[in-house]
């Protein structure tokens, strides 16, 4: 009983090995003959060390991480910037200057009004 074990422990052995071996011989057999695609001489070229330059094109919407309005309480001209875009700001730093040409101008007019009323104003 015990050599009928071992002669079929060698037979299950040699039949594993064979069926190995003749997988083996068929997959190189297959890539052998799987791998007959021709090449057209303008696809090929010759290997050379260098950089590689890529650009990706693509359509999309930019949108920023958080957005902050700007406003102003006067409107008007802007004479003097004193920012740029993306640049950091702090709090009470002066960003822009508008034109005081106009502001000026309604001050003394509210001004000379103020001194009108005063000269009419009845004494008592």
């Amino acid at each position: 009983m015990a050599t009928q074990r071992k002669n079929k422990r060698k037979t299950w052995l040699w039949v594993g090995l064979s069926v190995l071996v003749v997988a083996v011989v068929l997959g190189v057999v297959a890539a052998a003959h799987g791998n007959t695609t021709k090449f057209e001489p303008s696809q090929l070229a010759k290997v050379e060390r260098g950089d590689i330059a890529r650009s990706v094109v693509a359509t999309g919407k930019v949108q920023p991480i958080t957005k902050v309005e700007v406003k102003s309480k006067a409107s008007g001209i802007v004479t003097r910037l004193d920012t740029d875009i993306n640049a950091h700001v702090h709090q009470g730093q002066v960003l822009a200057q508008l034109d005081q040409q106009e502001i000026l101008d309604q001050v003394a007019a509210q001004k000379a009004q103020a001194r009108r009323r005063r000269i009419k104003r009845p004494r008592r």
